[in-house]
């Protein structure tokens, strides 16, 4: 019997290593199976990982029997080459008793992983759907609240926690460690934090950051580990990364199509805070980004067709499950009728 893969050893690799560890375990709860399969969704490439990873376990377990009984292995050879940045796994067995052989393999490839991983970590998957809130626990005690329509991917090192904002909107309250650095990105925007409070909105146009208490450092065009890592190097010369720091009360964006960062403001904290408890309150706010904000927390979509309006203003208190509120609002604030077409809810004159 022979067989012969290569599995390259990236970030999505050691992941899917992980992930197929943890499944292993008889009482793995739903939750962590509901969490591999955000991970898993989130790219192609974790998929195309773990998918990989799989066939290289699954074709050892083959080789190995479902006991992995050592007894009786005689004839064969394996070997687990590292080397240029691949995992390979190749065996030949010149006998059908290969069991001790195969098992050896599985218990080699988790080894070199994990020797190769040890300052690496598991990425954490946390997802919400449209119109979900919710608010997890990190294994370093920081508290993660997630906004409709939001993934964030977490993976704890040994010198270094870093949270990936994939999409959507999520607040910090972080927990202080001096030793290991508490790092936002989304794209190519960075937050280093320090037991701090602070909320984070990626959306289309830009990477939002609103600082609720303590001190963050904001910076953008960083989006590798090792540069991430110079934000924390105080010995470092930084004058090439372009950062702000935050006090508490202040707002700053970064644009993503250029990476400019906009001045800083204060903003409303009561306001910034709002959206965990499922409330969004207008200010002399543009209609069509009053519409464009609503529709974040619904699976319909309110269109304005009525181009006259878009540059008429509102203010008033909402609840973010309360879409049909919203539009009767609008209908009665601007004299217009809403019709019913699927998903859509769509705005006209009367």
């Amino acid at each position: 019997m022979h067989f012969d893969h290569e599995l390259p050893v990236t970030e999505a690799a050691r992941a899917a290593l992980g992930w197929r560890v943890r499944l292993m375990d008889p009482n793995a709860s739903q939750s962590l199976q509901k969490d591999f399969e955000a991970w898993r969704d989130a790219s192609r490439e974790n998929a195309e990982a773990y998918e990989e990873l799989s066939a290289i376990w699954d074709e050892m377990t083959d080789v190995a029997g479902t006991a992995f009984d050592a007894a009786g292995a005689r004839d064969g050879v394996f070997s687990i080459i590292h080397q240029h940045g691949m995992i390979a796994a190749r065996t030949v067995a010149r006998s059908v008793n290969t069991a001790a052989i195969a098992s050896v393999i599985v218990v080699s490839l988790i080894t070199v992983l994990f020797v190769q991983t040890r300052d690496r970590a598991v990425v954490e998957s946390f997802r919400t759907e449209i119109g979900e809130r919710e608010v997890f626990s990190l294994s370093d005690g920081t508290r993660l609240n997630l906004n409709t329509g939001s993934l964030a991917e977490v993976s704890f090192h040994k010198k270094l926690r870093l949270v990936r904002l994939v999409e959507g909107q999520a607040s910090f309250v972080v927990s202080p460690d001096p030793d290991r650095p508490f790092i936002v990105t989304a794209d190519e925007t960075s937050i280093l934090a320090t037991g701090t409070e602070f909320d984070v909105l990626k959306s289309d146009a830009l990477v939002k950051v609103v600082l609720l208490e303590g001190a963050v450092k904001v910076a953008s065009g960083i989006s590798e580990r090792s540069e991430i890592s110079r934000l924390t190097d105080r010995d470092s010369a930084q004058s090439d990364i372009d950062a702000v720091i935050l006090d508490a009360g202040d707002e700053v964006s970064v644009m993503r199509a250029s990476g400019a960062i906009t001045p800083v403001v204060d903003t409303d904290l009561e306001r910034a805070r709002e959206w965990r408890d499922g409330k969004i309150t207008f200010r002399d706010t543009l209609l069509i980004d009053a519409i464009e904000e609503m529709n974040r927390y619904t699976p319909l979509e309110i269109r304005l067709e009525s181009p006259a309006l878009q540059d008429m203003r509102m203010s008033g208190a909402f609840e973010t499950d309360g879409v049909e509120r919203f539009v009767s609002a609008v209908e009665a604030l601007f004299d217009l009728k809403s019709q019913r077409r699927g998903r859509l809810i769509i705005l006209t004159p009367k």
